[in-house]
């Protein structure tokens, strides 16, 4: 007995042709899924005699492609020239005896009796489920009625339940297959990027304000001002999982092997249950919301790369709503938006704003604003608040920027941001928190500010 293994990437499949002619069907058999593609491979099984043969494998799906065939059999045979045919097959008697017609049609006849049973077993499934379904609503109604309060513990822990959700369209279903889910990203850029260096040149005065000169009668030619290069572009390509982190990815093994039929089914398996150690605090921007969000940050003290996805979120046993995270590496740090926080109240005001000469000589202009920012925590719990607002900056050095807040900015332009301050204050259950900016602009006489 030979078993031929007929491995394919981006689900692609080929058909054999070489000289005493034997037809085999191809069985899915194992199916490896990464990001954004997947790699299927498909068992054939033939007793053949000693010798040389052509062996045909037909029904395999459209649109294929032979760039990532892999064809693997026992050491004991030789593989020959690989022929990926696609519309007709070679013209070949059937040499088959009666007896194995007879199992044919046999076998087409068990086959449709089996589809019709499939067919009524799914629709009973689907009543099930839509009984399953009408049950967790009506609970999960009574779940956040009963979660309304804002708990967050002494200790609050981020748990993450990952799931796959798989369809297929491959023209072939998947019957008793074995699911392997890998991390590895190689539709991704494989290789570094590269680096361009600016082209700059130097022209004389008279020649500049010749340029200067005329530039209101004709267009600059564009290669006399400036360097425009263009860069390459660059092709970028209760069922249990075992994870096995022996490679350069994470690979997780199914242990059952499951059923996708083709076109029809979106399959949701589960994946692991993640905890991770969380600080969790209210984020208020009183320039753009009238209540502060929750947040959560977390580290990935896992060993293995977090893939993106969408997310369901819950908090205090409330679903909040749906957001889509990032790849995150191991040791990584991630925020999460939790909602927002009703009773969390926030305003922005500015009660005074001035602007004209000052000083005895009346040798500059200013703009002075006044700006209060109040935080009113009427959730019954107490909480850090991180209060974040924005003001002017300046580029210039006729233009003068000031700031002075009660109480003092906790940080000033994070990660670069120009202008935005932040503040980190504890806001008791029933307390108001309030700071006091007043910004100051400063410039020469004869000048205007935009």
């Amino acid at each position: 007995m030979i078993r031929l293994f007929v491995t394919t990437s981006l689900l692609a499949l080929a058909a054999p042709a070489f000289a005493d002619t034997i037809t085999g069907q191809a069985r899915v058999d194992t199916v490896t899924i990464y990001p954004g593609l997947a790699t299927v491979t498909r068992l054939v099984t033939l007793d053949l005699p000693a010798g040389q043969h052509d062996i045909i494998i037909p029904d395999l799906p459209l649109g294929l492609s032979a760039d990532g065939l892999r064809i693997a059999a026992p050491a004991q045979v030789r593989l020959g020239a690989v022929n990926l045919a696609f519309d007709r097959l070679p013209v070949t008697p059937d040499q088959s005896s009666p007896a194995i017609l007879a199992a044919r049609a046999e076998v087409d006849r068990l086959e449709e009796v089996l589809r019709e049973s499939d067919t009524a077993i799914a629709a009973i499934r689907l009543r099930a489920q839509a009984a399953e379904d009408q049950i967790a609503f009506l609970q999960s109604l009574g779940q956040a009625s009963a979660g309304e309060s804002l708990t967050t513990g002494d200790d609050p822990q981020l748990d993450i339940d990952r799931a796959v959700v798989i369809s297929q369209a491959t023209g072939q279903d998947w019957l008793d297959v074995q699911l392997v889910l890998s991390t590895a990203r190689p539709g991704d850029q494989i290789a570094p990027g590269g680096a361009w260096a600016e082209l700059r040149h130097i022209i004389s005065e008279d020649a500049l304000a010749g340029e200067t000169t005329g530039m209101a009668d004709a267009p600059m030619p564009l290669q006399r001002n400036s360097a425009v290069m263009a860069a390459p572009m660059m092709d970028t390509a209760p069922i249990t999982a075992q994870a096995d982190f022996s490679g350069v990815a994470v690979t997780y093994v199914y242990l059952n092997r499951i059923d996708i039929r083709n076109g029809v089914e979106d399959l949701r398996l589960p994946l692991d249950q993640l905890s991770f150690d969380t600080d969790v605090w209210a984020e208020a921007t009183p320039m753009t919301d009238a209540n502060a969000y929750r947040m959560a940050e977390f580290t990935n003290t896992t060993d293995e790369i977090l893939l993106p996805g969408r997310a369901m979120l819950h908090a205090d046993g409330t679903m909040i709503g749906f957001s889509h995270l990032p790849l995150l590496a191991a040791g990584a740090d991630l925020d999460i938006g939790f909602g927002p926080l009703d009773g969390l109240r926030l305003t922005r005001m500015t009660p005074d704003r001035s602007t004209g000469d000052r000083g005895v000589f009346s040798s500059s202009n200013q703009l002075v604003e006044r700006t209060v920012l109040t935080v009113e925590n009427l959730t019954g719990q107490d909480w850090d608040v991180l209060l974040r607002d924005a003001v002017p900056y300046s580029e210039q050095d006729d233009l003068q920027v000031s700031l002075t807040a009660v109480p003092e900015p906790t940080r000033r332009d994070r990660d670069g941001a120009r202008g935005i301050v932040e503040w980190d204050l504890s806001v008791p259950a029933g307390a108001e928190q309030e700071v006091v900016m007043e910004t100051t602009l400063r410039w020469p006489s004869g000048y205007v500010l935009r």
